[in-house]
Order: structure tokens, then C-alpha cells, then sequence
């Protein structure tokens, strides 16, 4: 039905109730024709034939015709009863008709009960009617606007919503944009300026449109106090001059209560917009845009009008964190030594009500600063962006607060889970809406929305759900910590412009009242840089690349490396995903983590340690074992170990999968290659020295380094010399001081014992 929808049944629409607008297809939106509405909250809907009024009234368009005294609607099956054409004349020559019988106004109840005096214009009806045409740029009469001596308002049958222009455009430097004819006039004899009345919110966005190809003048929207009029001037893209404060109070009230001089004195006093930043959708000169310094909210860490996520565990003290910087920028307090943006927050909390208030009773203690007063606002329960009706109900109680205090400056969302009621956190569609959500509050105010989220079930160092939120943010900031005793934050992403530092903050009890406490961040100093600063993951990667280097590790231009196809079948082996896609993904998250944390360089598709004694020991170890001729090439040795068990910790240490791509399975601590003479029993081959029935100068087959049968360890090593055996010794001291891993070091230990009989001195 929707595609079919004439264009008969759309012109029945459109002429008998003018003003309105297609919020869908086949979903018409505007002021209910039964009752006086300030906000449009009637719905026509073309497809089911219906209408529904938030009023309490609804019924089929044929009984509401009945009840106006208008045509019935064309529909298929239901013939005009009129043709087009005709009635369109016939409507426009009542019009015409009734503005020529009119007379001109000198003065009116509607006019002198605002204080305003009569302009020209206007005229009067044989009824005491006060009678606004509403004309086209052209100026020709489309239809009238008729207002009661008590101040009711309707447009007369087959009127088009247009305008009423109060001055000449011509050589202008500001004109307005009004919703009504009061706030029109007011704005005419307080300031002297050109007014056009768009007759309501819903037509300033299209009236500025009109206006922006027929005058150079700045257009000014002067829209009232309410939701609506904040919404119909942010839609314009025009520069807004509303009135502060709320309740639908408008410029015609400002006049009558304070005077023309409030009006002259709020316009003289009005915030300029941003210079260069149009409002609205615009397109400029690419060469035009000026690289400008970043706006602050939170100095180095939060800009202004942006998307920011504080993602991490549960329990990691993420809300801690996020609840801190609120306070600090709703009272204009230094956030831990960073100066702040101040101004009002808007707290979306969906979890934790119970203790937000010793939370807030802890830091006011703290810090000596009393939040009583402050600019902050906090839900009462979650707030449910995904659904239109109750994201709708958020931004009408946001703009509640923009009018009583100023726009906000700070919008947290906490947590994305407890606002995602009804989607899916993994399905692109639905956290696209989401966002959506966001940018709507976040572009209606040019504020910093935070959202507050959950790191991932597998990977830690990212958050959870569809990527597309990630994508969406211009700020991401991971949260770790112990439970009730410290956090630390670092910079995740950062669109544009350099990470900042890592955060470090002990949670420090306060004493509310005897009996009750609650945690305020103190900041501390850190932890050493390095691997404690490690996600698990990326820990038991690193620890993979080590037991791998063991095995694969190669000196190329002076340098320690290892090739990727080396490294991967290790970690492999120890990643806890339970396919290998799964594994897949943890290495390369893992891997593009140890890289940015700066623990591994990559070179010539190589990669390598960045700790410079870390390297230099890898090349002396490498170096030694070659001299010594125990390795046939530098790296190449085609039986790698997995991590020993003795290394994992819990993303490791749970029962390993089958070892893939050319590992070996060994029933018993692997050896590292530099035991190049002792080689665990179960069939894996020596790697140099003297086999049971060879000469010294055999070597076992590079290609599979296995012999034909299993050999007897222990009776071959009596067999040997004791320089052979002095020398085994000698080389483990050398690899203790080269630093080995402890694992490695405990395989050799293992294999010595079992060997000879006993540990090395």
C-alpha cells in the first residue's frame, strides 16, 4: 500500500492538514485539527487508513472527514468526490474572497494583551477575527491564519502553510525566523530588525532553506524555550536565539514580562557560534577547512563534541573512573591535575543506583568540593536507546535539562549493555542504531558523549561486541585494575592526535558517616613499564615467541629475530580458542598488541625484541651455540616445544590443544636447541655429537632430524668422554647467565637429571 499511495490520497493529506510532515512512507506527523497543541503529536497513517491521536483519540479517516466537514480521502475503491483541480480553486477563491472582505487591522485583543502594538499587514474579519495571510517568496496569497480575540489560532480549509515577512530582506544584515506571529512582532519593535513568521517549529527548518537562496543576511532562528523550537532551530542550521529557560517561553513573553530592553540586551549579549563551523548539513572548500587545537573537555584526554568509550572487566573500576570526571567537570574541578571544560552532565546510569550517592557523598568528602547545586542530572533507571520511543523520552528529559541549565557539556552512557535492552551487542545493524543514538545526542548539543562498556570474553584489551562501535569512536580508553584497590587507564585509540600517557589511581576508602564508606581515586605512580603492564594474552604470546626463538630464533644483519610462520604453531598451542579461526584472531590481536605496547618490533617482516639487553643476550646466545657448532643453520630447527606447563598462567595453563603446522608432540619437557649433544628420549633425534653406533663427524638428517629407532639415552651418554659431559655442563652455566627463560631452563635441568643421574653443579 505504501508504494502505492496516489498522489490524490498524499494532496488530501498535505492540503487538509497543512504543516505537518512524513515521518514515513506512509506515516504522516502533525498538530492534532481536535484539540490545541503546542507539539505536533498527530499521526495520519496513509497505509492503514487511520489516524491516532496522543490525546487519546484515534478512528478511520473517513470518520474523521465526517467529523471536520472535509471531503472523504481517495483512496482505491473510494472515488474523490472532487475533482483536484476544482477544489484547489474553489479553496483559493474562498481565501482570496475572505481576505478582500476584510478590513485593515488598527488594533487587536490578540496584539495589545502582549503589550505589542499592530503592524502592517493585517487585517480583521466581520467576527473581531485578527486575519494573517500566509504568502509565498513571491508574495502571493496561499493561504490565512486566523486568530480569536481570546488567541486561538487555525488556518482556514485549504490554506498552505508559507510565511509572513515583517520588513524588508533587502540590504539586511540578520533576519529572523519565528514560530508565530507574538514572537514576530516582539522581535520587530524591540530590535527593528526583519522578521519572517514561519507560523511553526516544524517550518523554520524549511523557511531557512527558502531564505539561505534569496538573502546574504545571517538568518537568526528564534524558536521558543520547549523541545520542539530547540529541535526545529538545530535542524535549520541557523544560528539559534532562544530564550533561557523553559516551559515554552518565547520572545512575545520576554517583551510583556521584562520589557523591549531584555530582548536588546540578550541579542547584544548572545554566544556567537564558532567561527567557520556551520551548523547543520553543509558542504564547504576542502581548502578552506583550517586545522584548529583540539577543544578540551578533559585536558589531554577527553575532547569537546566527541564519541569516548572507558571499556574494561567487571570490577575494573571503570564507573569509578568515568563517575570522577563527570564531578570534576559539573563543578569546574581539576581532573587529578588536568584542567576541565565546566559545565552541565548528564548522567545515563544502568547499574549501581544503590551507591552513586556514597559515591558522590566520598568525593565531595574528598575533595572538599560540595556537588549540591552542580550542573549534574542522573537517570532513575536505564535509558533504552534502541527503542525510538524511549531514546525520544531520553532526549526530551536532556533538553529539560539544556533549558534549565545550559546544554550539556558531558553525556556518560552507563553501561552500553544496560542501554542496549532489546539488541544484539554483535549484530551491526542494531549498534549501528545505537550510535545513531548517540550522534543525535551528541550533535543536538556538541557534547562529549562517554559511553561505559565491557572488555571482550576471550580478549581482554578490547571491548565487546560488533566492531563498528570501535569504529564509530573518536576516543577509547581500556581500564584495568584489582577490585577495590587500584586502576590503571591507557589510551586505546585516539582518531587524531597522539595516545596520552597511562593513568594510575589507588581506590582509597572514605568514611561517609560511622559505618558506611565508599572508594575515591587517588593517583599513584605505576607499575614498571614492561610486561606487568600486559594484557594476559599478550603475556602468554610474548612467552610463546620466547619458547619459540628457542627453538627458531636466527641472526640476520646483526640482529636477533624470528619469522612469523615460526612463532605461530607455538602460540598455537596454548591460545585458549576453541578453533582455529579463534586462534587466529587471539595471534593477531596478541601480536599487533606487543607491537603498539612497544615489546616486539617488526623488520623486514622479521620480528624482534625491543629491549635492548633482551636483544643482546638473544645474540650472544645464538652466537655462542654457532660457534660451538651445535646448530647446523642459525634458527633451523624444524621440532619446536610448545610453552612448558610450568610457564602458562590462565589463559595458557588450561589443557593444551594438538599442536599444529609442524610441531611435534613430546611426551616429556622439551629441550631448547642449545642442549645441542642431549636430546629428550621418545624417538626425538640428537642435534650433534657422537650417535650410539657412529663416528663423531656423523650427523643426523637435517630434513628430519630423527633416528630410524629410539636410542638408550643414559647408556649412550656413559659412553661418552668426560670432556663431552663437561662441556654439557659448562654450556647450561652459559645459557643461566644469557638469561634464559625459566622453563627452558627447567627442561634442561629435567633432561640432565634423567640422563645422568643427577643436577649440575
Amino acid at each position: 500500500m505504501v508504494a502505492e499511495m496516489s498522489a490524490d490520497l498524499r494532496s488530501w493529506v498535505e492540503d487538509n492538514f497543512p504543516g505537518g510532515r512524513w515521518v514515513k512512507p506512509a506515516e504522516y506527523l502533525v498538530r492534532s485539527p481536535l484539540r490545541e497543541e503546542k507539539t505536533a503529536s498527530f499521526f495520519i497513517n496513509a497505509e492503514k487508513q487511520c489516524f491516532r491521536d496522543w490525546g487519546g483519540d484515534s478512528g478511520k479517516l473517513t470518520a474523521l472527514a465526517e467529523r471536520l466537514g472535509i471531503d472523504p480521502p481517495p483512496w482505491e475503491g473510494h472515488a474523490p468526490s472532487l475533482a483536484p483541480v476544482r477544489k484547489v480553486e474553489a479553496q483559493g477563491d474562498a481565501i482570496q474572497r475572505r481576505w478582500d472582505e476584510a478590513s485593515e487591522a488598527r488594533g487587536h485583543p490578540y496584539l495589545a494583551k502582549k503589550g505589542l502594538e499592530m503592524v502592517p499587514g493585517l487585517r480583521v474579519d466581520d467576527r473581531g477575527n485578527l486575519l494573517v495571510p500566509s504568502r509565498d517568496f513571491s508574495g502571493q496569497l496561499v493561504g490565512i491564519q486566523e486568530i480569536a480575540p481570546d488567541g486561538r489560532k487555525r488556518f482556514q480549509q485549504g490554506s498552505h502553510m508559507k510565511t509572513f515577512p515583517l520588513g524588508s530582506l533587502e540590504e539586511a544584515e540578520h533576519v529572523f525566523v519565528t514560530e508565530g506571529l507574538g514572537t514576530g512582532v516582539a522581535l520587530r519593535q524591540a530590535l527593528g530588525l526583519p522578521v519572517v513568521v514561519a507560523f511553526s517549529a516544524s517550518r523554520v527548518p524549511a523557511v531557512v532553506r527558502e531564505l539561505r537562496g534569496r538573502t546574504s543576511a545571517t538568518i537568526i532562528a528564534a524558536t521558543d524555550a520547549d523541545p520542539a523550537g530547540r529541535r526545529a532551530a538545530d535542524d535549520s542550521g541557523a544560528e539559534p536565539f532562544i530564550p533561557v529557560g523553559g516551559g515554552g517561553k518565547d520572545w512575545g513573553d520576554v517583551f510583556l514580562g521584562e520589557g523591549p530592553e531584555a530582548i536588546v540586551e540578550a541579542w547584544q549579549n548572545r554566544p556567537r557560534p564558532a567561527k567557520g563551523k556551520p551548523r547543520g548539513f553543509h558542504l564547504v572548500p576542502f581548502g578552506e577547512l583550517e586545522a584548529r587545537e583540539p577543544q578540551w573537555l578533559v585536558e589531554g584526554l577527553l575532547e569537546q563534541d566527541s564519541l569516548a568509550s572507558a571499556f574494561g572487566e567487571s570490577g575494573s573500576g571503570k564507573s569509578f573512573f568515568t563517575l570522577d570526571m563527570a564531578f570534576c567537570i559539573a563543578s569546574g574541578t581539576p581532573f587529578h591535575g588536568r584542567p576541565v571544560e565546566p559545565g552541565p552532565v548528564v548522567y545515563l546510569a544502568g547499574e549501581g543506583f544503590a551507591g552513586l550517592a556514597r559515591r558522590r557523598a566520598a568525593w565531595e568528602r574528598h575533595n572538599g568540593v560540595s556537588l549540591r547545586g552542580a550542573p549534574i542530572f542522573v537517570s532513575t533507571q536505564p535509558p533504552a536507546l534502541l527503542d525510538a520511543a524511549s531514546a525520544a523520552e531520553v532526549g526530551l528529559a536532556v533538553e529539560e535539562v539544556a533549558d534549565r541549565v545550559g546544554a550539556p557539556k558531558l553525556v556518560v552512557v552507563d553501561t552500553l549493555a544496560r542501554s542496549f535492552s532489546g539488541g544484539d551487542e554483535n549484530s551491526s545493524a542494531d549498534m549501528g542504531r545505537f550510535i545513531m543514538a548517540l550522534d543525535g545526542l551528541r550533535s543536538r548539543y556538541e557534547c562529549t558523549v562517554l559511553v561505559v562498556h565491557h572488555s571482550g570474553h576471550g580478549d581482554k584489551s578490547r571491548s565487546r561486541g560488533s566492531s563498528a562501535f570501535r569504529g564509530a569512536l573518536d576516543t577509547e580508553m581500556l581500564v584495568e585494575g584489582v577490585p577495590g584497590k587500584s586502576l590503571s587507564v591507557r589510551s586505546a585509540k585516539r582518531k587524531d592526535g597522539a595516545a596520552f600517557d597511562d593513568l594510575h589511581f589507588e581506590l582509597r576508602d572514605v568514611e561517609i558517616e560511622p559505618g558506611i564508606t565508599s572508594a575515591v581515586l587517588v593517583e599513584a605512580e605505576g607499575p614498571a613499564k614492561g610486561e606487568k603492564a600486559l594484557s594476559e594474552l599478550q603475556r602468554a604470546a610474548l612467552r610463546s615467541y620466547r619458547s619459540a626463538f628457542e627453538c627458531h630464533g636466527k641472526i640476520v644483519d646483526g640482529t636477533a629475530c624470528l619469522d612469523l610462520e615460526a612463532w605461530r604453531p607455538v602460540f598455537y598451542s596454548v591460545a585458549t580458542g576453541d578453533s582455529p579461526d579463534a586462534k587466529r584472531k587471539q595471534f593477531q590481536r596478541a601480536r599487533d598488541g606487543l607491537i603498539a605496547r612497544g615489546c616486539l618490533r617488526v623488520e623486514k617482516g622479521l620480528y624482534l625484541v625491543a629491549d635492548p639487553l633482551e636483544q643482546r643476550a638473544q645474540v650472544a646466545l645464538l652466537r655462542r651455540t654457532d660457534e660451538a657448532g651445535h646448530r647446523d643453520i642459525a634458527g633451523h630447527v624444524p621440532v619446536c616445544p610448545a610453552v612448558p606447563a610450568c610457564e602458562r598462567d590462565d589463559v595458557a595453563g588450561r589443557p593444551g590443544t594438538p599442536p599444529y603446522k609442524g610441531v611435534r608432540p613430546s611426551r616429556r619437557p622439551a629441550v631448547p636447541d642449545e642442549v645441542s649433544k642431549i636430546e629428550p628420549v621418545d624417538g626425538l633425534l640428537l642435534r650433534g655429537g657422537v650417535a650410539p653406533g657412529g663416528s663423531p663427524d656423523a650427523r643426523t638428517e637435517r630434513s628430519t632430524n630423527r633416528m630410524e629407532k629410539p636410542i638408550d639415552m643414559a647408556a649412550w651418554l656413559e659412553a661418552q668422554s668426560a670432556e663431552v659431559k663437561a662441556d654439557h655442563e659448562a654450556r647450561l652455566a652459559r645459557l643461566r647467565k644469557a638469561k634464559i627463560s625459566a622453563a627452558c631452563e627447567l627442561a634442561l635441568l629435567r633432561t640432565w637429571e634423567a640422563v645422568v643421574g643427577e643436577a649440575p653443579r
